[in-house]
């Protein structure tokens, strides 16, 4: 069976979206994430069909984007977002609908990547305002498959701190494909790549796709590792931080 996947970045065109500490641009680092994940499920095309609401800086409606996906008859929305609430919150959100279903397992799954990077704010649904048992948020509402709405860290706080380099964002995109994975019971598949130039043992070769496919270090967005690459201290930082994670879930 070949899934239908919906990537939905939210914002873009004159719709910026919240803005971080150092500017950027919610718009654009739901894209970037978005267009890492994308890149990702490449090796999973036999199974998984890739459609983008958006894959540049356009205007789209809530609309338009839900029209799209339920006109592709797609079996997961997964709209991408980043937070924010005046510097003063942190944490990570994923939002479902509030009749539960598979959406709900869907946004557990995702907030248990996002704890990698993160600390639980919540997993939640809400109501519309009309008390009408329908759903508050558009995109969960009108779409006719499961959909969820990540917001992975708040961009005006602290939390952009976890997500402000590029390594950070294609390790969200990491915790968001395998969520995916998960939810449509697919195995992972080895796709390091090593360059021709990189030399490196076997061994070592097999400890770089233990620590990725573990969540533990990321590649870079290129597909490739670079294993004579620098480690910074906040790369270091990252990578200890996942490593006490995982000893948590093991717990």
């Amino acid at each position: 069976m070949k899934y239908k996947l919906f990537i939905d970045p939210g914002h873009g065109g004159t719709d910026n979206g919240a803005t971080a500490t150092n500017g950027e641009l919610e718009k654009d680092i739901n894209l970037e994430v978005a267009l890492y994940l994308k890149s990702l499920l490449e090796p999973y095309s036999e199974l998984i069909e890739v459609i983008m609401a958006r894959t540049d800086d356009v205007t789209m409606s809530l609309g338009e984007r839900v029209r799209k996906a339920n006109t592709r008859q797609a079996d997961l929305y997964l709209s991408i977002h980043h937070n924010a609430f005046n510097g003063k919150a942190d944490g990570a959100e994923v939002i479902h609908s509030i009749h539960g279903g598979r959406g709900k397992e869907f946004a557990h799954l995702i907030m248990n990547e996002f704890l990698r990077f993160n600390n639980k704010r919540r997993v939640f649904s809400k109501e519309s305002n009309n008390d009408d048992n329908k759903d508050y948020f558009f995109v969960i509402r009108h779409s006719q498959m499961p959909a969820v709405i990540t917001e992975a860290v708040f961009l005006d706080s602290k939390d952009f701190e976890s997500m402000d380099e590029t390594h950070e964002r294609v390790g969200q995109a990491e915790g968001l494909l395998r969520a995916i994975l998960s939810y449509f019971e697919i195995e992972p598949i080895e796709v390091i790549e090593f360059a021709d130039d990189e030399e490196i043992s076997d061994y070592a070769k097999e400890a770089v796709v233990t620590t990725v496919e573990n969540g533990i270090m990321s590649g870079f967005p290129d597909g490739t590792f670079k294993p004579k690459e620098s480690v910074t201290r906040e790369q270091l930082a990252t990578v200890i931080h996942n490593l006490l994670k995982l000893f948590e879930d093991w717990d």
